[in-house]
């Protein structure tokens, strides 16, 4: 796991501030290789990938990828893809996102999203149904071949 304010080396990393005594950490990078989980305010991940990225301000991805990226301010995807994003702005350029959860989103040339919230919630209410009905009908074939039991 690598945490806010620290790179892969862990270096603690921060920034000079704005001169009236605040200091702000450095964004969390993670380069080349595979992450399970990377979290802090802003996060930067190139060349690599993971299972959960979460940013609580701006979450930034290039030529990278994983199954979970939550960025709650902004998430930028260039060159990479995600099974599930979640944000409050997106921004995806050449990239491929499986289910986009996103106040607004902008795709550029070369992406490519399999299904939006209302696409995914309306996929999850047919398989549901089927399976329901799939339930309902096996067990009424069942009560109707399940002989009486015999008294004696």
């Amino acid at each position: 796991m690598v945490e806010a304010g620290r790179d892969l080396e862990g270096r603690q990393g921060k920034d000079p501030g704005n001169g009236a005594g605040e200091h702000e950490t450095a964004p969390v990078r993670a380069r080349r290789g595979f992450f399970p989980v990377v979290y802090g305010n802003n996060v930067e991940v190139s060349q690599g990938g993971g299972v959960l990225f979460i940013a609580k301000d701006e979450l930034e991805i290039e030529q990278g990828g994983g199954q979970w990226m939550i960025g709650l301010r902004k998430l930028e995807v260039e060159r990479g893809g995600c099974g599930v994003m979640v944000a409050g702005q997106a921004e995806v350029s050449r990239g491929f996102i499986g289910v986009l959860v996103a106040r607004r989103a902008e795709f550029k040339e070369g992406s490519r999203v399999l299904m939006t919230l209302p696409q995914a919630l309306a996929a999850g209410l047919v398989a549901g149904a089927i399976v329901a009905a799939a339930r309902w009908l096996n067990w009424s074939r069942r009560e109707r071949t399940t002989p009486a039991p015999v008294a004696g």
